[in-house]
């Protein structure tokens, strides 16, 4: 992955200049793995959820507080903006494949991106009009985006693990695992630096 993530770095260096003047549109195609085109707004969870944990790990590891140039720099051996991104995409693509298994065995739908915000929304106003009327509601009454994706992509990846009951729990968890491992391994994975670039620097641009 570090030979595809390389080349970011100097767009990086222009991304951070720029990232009150510029933004990537929801809608636009960040990456592909295979076939399948990844839009900046599912990409944009996984940034998010890594911004945090690759910070925690530059100041419990290196005593760095990261922030503007510093996530460009090699500290230790390591550049944050690499390892931000190493983790995003990987963890995008345990998504992707996830889901891809999930439609493909029928215990799960192609979740919709682009789109998945005004997804939640809908969805949002019929749970409000559900609890109004007293009808049972399971989970949050009203979801974030980023809940309701991993609410979905939680509930994709128990259906997939337990599609054959007559295995125990471990077993098929072990099967799971291998199954999505697999799909992940299938996937050949080109990214849009410039556009990357800029995704990136206004998520650690807004700690």
């Amino acid at each position: 992955m570090k030979r595809i993530l390389i080349h970011l770095i100097p767009s990086l260096l222009i991304a951070v200049s720029i990232t009150h003047a510029e933004r990537v549109k929801p809608d636009a195609v960040v990456a592909t793995f295979g076939d399948v085109p990844i839009h900046a707004e599912e990409m944009a969870f996984h940034i998010r959820d890594h911004v945090a944990l690759v910070a925690v790990h530059f100041k419990s590891n290196h005593q760095v507080d990261l922030s503007g140039s510093k996530w460009i720099e090699e500290i230790g051996g390591e550049t944050p903006v690499e390892m931000l991104m190493d983790r995003a995409v990987h963890s995008c693509r345990i998504s992707k494949a996830i889901q891809l298994l999930a439609v493909e065995h029928g215990v799960g739908e192609k979740l919709p991106f682009p789109g998945f915000a005004e997804f939640c929304e809908q969805l949002n106003r019929q749970r409000s009009e559900a609890r109004s009327g007293n009808r049972i509601l399971h989970g949050l009454v009203q979801y974030s985006p980023a809940q309701l994706y991993k609410y979905k992509l939680t509930n994709m990846r128990n259906h997939l693990r337990d599609r054959d009951l007559t295995k125990d729990h471990g077993q098929r968890e072990l099967d799971a695992r291998a199954e999505i491992e697999k799909k992940i391994a299938a996937m050949h994975v080109k990214l849009d630096s410039e556009k990357l670039s800029i995704l990136i620097a206004h998520q650690v641009g807004a700690r």
